[in-house]
Protein backbone atom coordinates (compact mmCIF):
# COMPACT_ATOMS: atom_id res chain seq x y z
CA UNK A 1 0.00 0.00 0.00
CA UNK A 2 2.52 2.40 0.84
CA UNK A 3 4.58 1.76 -2.60
CA UNK A 4 1.34 2.57 -4.31
CA UNK A 5 0.67 5.39 -2.46
CA UNK A 6 4.43 6.80 -3.14
CA UNK A 7 3.88 6.16 -6.64
CA UNK A 8 0.99 8.25 -6.97
CA UNK A 9 -1.13 5.35 -8.09
CA UNK A 10 -3.88 5.71 -5.36
CA UNK A 11 -4.51 9.56 -6.01
CA UNK A 12 -6.75 9.25 -8.92
CA UNK A 13 -8.90 6.60 -7.69
CA UNK A 14 -8.27 4.18 -10.23
CA UNK A 15 -6.27 1.62 -8.26
CA UNK A 16 -7.22 -0.23 -5.55
CA UNK A 17 -5.88 -3.24 -3.84
CA UNK A 18 -7.85 -5.99 -2.55
CA UNK A 19 -6.71 -8.18 0.23
CA UNK A 20 -7.93 -11.68 0.90
CA UNK A 21 -8.26 -13.00 4.20
CA UNK A 22 -8.37 -17.16 4.35
CA UNK A 23 -9.10 -17.01 8.27
CA UNK A 24 -12.80 -16.81 9.14
CA UNK A 25 -13.95 -13.31 10.49
CA UNK A 26 -13.77 -13.18 13.96
CA UNK A 27 -16.78 -10.01 14.82
CA UNK A 28 -15.60 -9.95 18.15
CA UNK A 29 -12.15 -8.94 16.74
CA UNK A 30 -12.74 -6.55 13.76
CA UNK A 31 -9.55 -4.34 14.62
CA UNK A 32 -7.67 -7.86 13.57
CA UNK A 33 -7.76 -6.91 9.67
CA UNK A 34 -6.24 -3.63 10.06
CA UNK A 35 -4.40 -3.33 12.86
CA UNK A 36 -1.68 -1.22 13.54
CA UNK A 37 -3.38 0.92 10.41
CA UNK A 38 -5.53 3.40 12.32
CA UNK A 39 -4.22 3.67 15.62
CA UNK A 40 -2.28 6.42 16.76
CA UNK A 41 0.88 5.50 16.24
CA UNK A 42 0.65 5.17 12.39
CA UNK A 43 1.76 6.80 9.71
CA UNK A 44 -0.56 9.24 7.45
CA UNK A 45 0.16 8.19 4.47
CA UNK A 46 -0.79 4.93 4.97
CA UNK A 47 -4.19 5.56 6.65
CA UNK A 48 -4.67 7.36 3.10
CA UNK A 49 -3.61 4.56 1.28
CA UNK A 50 -6.20 2.58 2.73
CA UNK A 51 -9.00 4.45 1.29
CA UNK A 52 -8.22 2.36 -1.67
CA UNK A 53 -8.13 -1.17 0.04
CA UNK A 54 -10.72 -3.28 0.11
CA UNK A 55 -10.70 -6.32 2.05
CA UNK A 56 -12.43 -9.65 1.52
CA UNK A 57 -13.11 -11.90 4.44
CA UNK A 58 -14.57 -15.27 4.86
CA UNK A 59 -18.35 -14.57 5.96
CA UNK A 60 -19.22 -16.61 9.71
CA UNK A 61 -21.17 -19.66 9.04
CA UNK A 62 -24.99 -19.90 10.44
CA UNK A 63 -24.61 -23.50 10.99
CA UNK A 64 -22.96 -24.46 14.67
CA UNK A 65 -20.75 -27.80 13.37
CA UNK A 66 -19.90 -25.60 9.88
CA UNK A 67 -16.33 -26.88 10.45
CA UNK A 68 -16.76 -30.37 11.02
CA UNK A 69 -19.04 -30.42 7.60
CA UNK A 70 -16.15 -28.83 6.19
CA UNK A 71 -13.70 -31.13 7.32
CA UNK A 72 -15.54 -34.15 6.02
CA UNK A 73 -16.14 -32.87 2.31
CA UNK A 74 -12.73 -31.52 2.10
CA UNK A 75 -11.73 -35.21 2.75
CA UNK A 76 -14.13 -36.66 0.58
CA UNK A 77 -13.02 -34.76 -2.61
CA UNK A 78 -9.49 -35.98 -2.24
CA UNK A 79 -11.21 -39.14 -2.63
CA UNK A 80 -12.40 -41.71 -6.04
CA UNK A 81 -14.46 -40.06 -7.93
CA UNK A 82 -13.70 -36.38 -7.28
CA UNK A 83 -9.64 -36.96 -6.30
CA UNK A 84 -9.05 -33.30 -6.25
CA UNK A 85 -6.10 -31.83 -4.31
CA UNK A 86 -6.36 -28.89 -1.97
CA UNK A 87 -4.01 -26.83 -2.90
CA UNK A 88 -4.50 -25.19 0.55
CA UNK A 89 -3.17 -28.17 2.59
CA UNK A 90 0.12 -27.02 2.84
CA UNK A 91 -0.78 -23.76 4.65
CA UNK A 92 -3.23 -26.06 6.84
CA UNK A 93 -6.30 -24.41 5.34
CA UNK A 94 -9.51 -26.04 3.74
CA UNK A 95 -11.30 -25.07 1.14
CA UNK A 96 -14.70 -23.53 1.22
CA UNK A 97 -17.54 -25.49 0.60
CA UNK A 98 -19.71 -24.68 -2.02
CA UNK A 99 -23.30 -25.54 -2.30
CA UNK A 100 -22.63 -27.57 -5.35
CA UNK A 101 -19.67 -29.30 -3.59
CA UNK A 102 -21.62 -30.23 -0.89
CA UNK A 103 -24.63 -31.87 -2.73
CA UNK A 104 -22.00 -34.05 -5.03
CA UNK A 105 -20.47 -35.41 -1.94
CA UNK A 106 -23.83 -36.00 -0.14
CA UNK A 107 -24.75 -37.88 -3.66
CA UNK A 108 -21.98 -40.27 -4.08
CA UNK A 109 -20.55 -40.76 -0.34
CA UNK A 110 -23.51 -40.00 2.09
CA UNK A 111 -26.78 -41.58 0.35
Amino acid sequence: MEYLYDKGLLAAGQYFVVGVILDQYDSQLPETYLKGVFDNNSIPKLQEAFKSYVGVVIAPPAYPQYNNFTAKVNKYLTLPPFNIRNSLDSIGKMKTVRLSTAYGVHYYYIR
